[in-house]
């Protein structure tokens, strides 16, 4: 349940609870009632008492949704955590094997169980603006992004069977591997062209800036397949999903973008 206002009554909150509970027992998807727990994103003077059909909902730190670790201060740390400790076990097992398989077994490997679970989600927590770039030490890296990418780097000196402490680029070009950047923009990238050409859910199309709001002009330039971007106020903002993708979708080549408009929608 969203609500704008941190001074929400607790009645309000409790309202809505028992109107959720209604509307499932109306399409018969009962609530495991054990398994409901409560989560406050953004700051809360106090914690009201929270009851569903009767029974008082525990407040927890953390919660695993859909995938994705949550906290109150939506930081992605632990999301990073989880996902890293997940993949590690593969590669520990790549390690052991890897003086038994080849080269392109090891590849698909990783590919195949590490690649997917580190991209699940990743326009959501992943910050592609700080993800770490050919020319960009490892060291000033985003913090909470800084195992993952280790975590390539090791599957690649693990694939590519290459000696500790090697080149991090050269170990990615022989395996023709990108970093991690590349694929997290291009995800962003894809989801911003799925909004616009309305193949997502209205609650994304919504997200959209709306035109008083923004600038007096079109959203799209039909001459350059330009998106007019709009003014953010905060450095927190401006690293969002749409001021970042609709900057970096800006910055394609007229080529590229043309691509996607009429390419990829035939």
């Amino acid at each position: 349940m969203y609500h704008s206002s941190n001074l929400i009554s607790e009645n309000v909150l409790n309202q809505d609870l028992e109107n959720v509970l209604e509307w499932t027992e109306f399409w018969q998807l009962p609530l495991n009632l054990k398994k409901c727990v409560a989560i406050f994103f953004g700051k809360v003077p106090t914690r009201p008492q929270l009851l569903l059909n009767g029974n008082v909902i525990q407040y927890v730190d953390r919660h695993k949704h859909l995938g994705l670790h949550l906290t109150p201060k939506l930081d992605w740390s632990l999301h990073v955590y989880e996902v890293t400790k997940k993949c590690k076990y593969t590669l520990y097992l790549m390690r052991c094997f890897k003086n038994i398989l080849s080269t392109t077994t090891l590849d698909q490997i990783y590919k195949s169980y590490i690649l997917p679970v580190i991209s699940y989600a990743d326009v959501i927590y992943a910050c592609a603006k700080e993800i770490q770039t050919a020319n960009t030490p490892l060291s000033t890296v985003l913090a909470y992004l800084k195992p993952i990418a280790r975590l390539q780097y090791d599957a690649a000196l693990t694939v590519s069977d290459a000696m500790r402490l090697s080149s991090r680029d050269k170990a990615l070009n022989i395996l023709r591997w990108l970093s991690l950047e590349h694929p997290f923009a291009m995800h962003k990238i894809l989801l911003l062209f799925k909004i616009f050409r309305g193949l997502t859910p209205h609650f994304l199309v919504d997200r959209i800036p709306t035109l008083g709001a923004t600038t007096t002009m079109t959203l799209r330039s039909a001459s350059n397949n330009r998106i007019n971007t709009y003014r953010t106020y905060k450095v927190k903002f401006d690293t969002t999903f749409f001021p970042w993708t609709i900057k970096q979708w800006n910055a394609l080549p007229t080529a590229l973008s043309a691509t996607f408009l009429f390419g990829l929608s035939k």
